[in-house]
């Protein structure tokens, strides 16, 4: 098995969970997987988890991992649905464009392949033929508000707050968690669209 991401420190937080499971099966590479350097048609699977939609180039992501893909084996990509992390992802972005303007983000990467349609056309551009696409409705219970901001630290939100000063960290946490307990946010959405191709034997 090989996981190969352009993260190092999530490479590392790989390694020690694979080393405390005792999985010695596993190889992990920093690198690019738009050009993985892996001769063709190596694996049996390959599987990309909410990764596709940061790469600047998805279609020429997913050629290189069709590329992967031994006859008989199968192609799988997983991204989010539409609305992820609703109501509170609104009321993140916009407490931080009051607080720091210029960290508002209007468009999220996965926004472009939130549907199986655009999941599809996605495959197809890359020449994956015959692939299959579903959505699925998600939920994520929180338990109560306060838990959002656990959220924040552990996504891709932790870049914008981590370019906060200090004092509008604090302003934004403050405002947020009091306005998600205002609402009583206890549930956010987290829907998910899956992908899949299988390359002929």
């Amino acid at each position: 098995m090989l996981g190969v991401d352009v993260a190092a420190p999530l490479l590392e937080l790989a390694r020690a969970r694979a080393a405390g499971e005792g999985l010695a099966n596993i190889e992990f590479r920093h690198g690019d997987a738009t050009g993985t350097g892996v001769p063709d048609r190596s694996f049996d699977a390959v599987v990309c988890v909410f990764g596709v939609f940061f790469a600047p180039d998805m279609v020429a992501f997913t050629e290189e991992m069709w590329r992967l893909v031994r006859p008989g084996g199968v192609l799988a990509v997983t991204t989010w649905g539409p609305g992820l992390f609703e109501p509170a992802n609104s009321c993140f972005w916009e407490l931080v464009r009051q607080v720091e303007p210029s960290l508002f983000k209007a468009f999220s990467p996965w926004d472009e392949i939130t549907t199986s349609t655009a999941l599809r056309e996605l495959f197809t551009r890359a020449g994956v033929p015959g692939p299959v696409a579903e959505a699925f409705p998600g939920q994520h219970e929180l338990g109560y508000p306060d838990r959002f901001w656990d959220i924040v630290l552990g996504t891709g939100y932790r870049a914008t707050v981590d370019a906060l000063s200090l004092e509008q960290r604090d302003q934004v946490r403050t405002l947020l968690l009091s306005e998600l307990r205002s609402r009583a946010v206890s549930t956010l959405r987290t829907d998910v669209v899956f992908g899949a191709a299988r390359r002929p034997g």
